[in-house]
């Protein structure tokens, strides 16, 4: 039987006691490639299509998020046991590491009042665009990301005309040369 006793008190949301922790990035102190997977950062971005010599830089430092993984071939294989080792698990056969996770959220401000229109074409242009945009930050330098694939986008609903929210979820892209291999005759 369940019972449900009201609270004297009002308790405040999990979150207002335990914020999320983003961390910002001075162009002197750089964190190590391992301290920087996976949490948040606030630092300077900037992107280009190759063929642009201008970069642009968002007005404001979004937080980005890097994640990684590995690739893993597993095999099971039959396994005979002796009397002092136990054979358990599987046989990893390649490794190989998969593309980084990118995630950069954001926040627009104009200062007129008006809805940010220029920021907001500007990266609907990189959004919308089918190829890989080129960035500089130097949250990527570390994991050496030069080019980004976006993924996903999204412009979700803000509070205030000026101000407009967005989020990109991306791929890091690398530049591979394709070697036609032709047999020998």
């Amino acid at each position: 039987m369940f019972i449900n006793f009201a609270q004297p008190f009002c308790l405040p949301p999990y979150w207002l006691n335990h914020p999320e922790v983003v961390q910002s990035i001075d162009g002197d102190a750089l964190p190590s490639a391992s301290a920087a997977m996976g949490v948040p950062h606030a630092c300077p971005l900037k992107m280009k299509w190759e063929t642009e010599s201008a970069w642009w830089q968002l007005p404001i430092e979004p937080v980005v998020t890097i994640t990684g993984k590995n690739t893993i071939v597993k095999r099971n294989v039959l396994k005979t046991a002796s009397a002092d080792v136990a054979r358990r698990g599987s046989v990893k056969e390649l490794w190989s590491q998969d593309d980084y996770e990118v995630s950069i959220s954001g926040v627009f401000i104009a200062t007129d009042g008006h809805l940010p229109e220029s920021d907001l074409r500007l990266l609907r242009k990189y959004c919308e665009g089918r190829q890989s945009v080129m960035v500089q930050s130097p949250l990527f330098t570390i994991f050496n990301i030069k080019r980004l694939a976006i993924e996903d986008f999204q412009f979700p609903f803000t509070k205030g005309i000026e101000n407009q929210m967005f989020t990109l979820k991306a791929s890091s892209d690398d530049f591979y040369e394709s070697q036609l291999l032709i047999p020998a005759r």
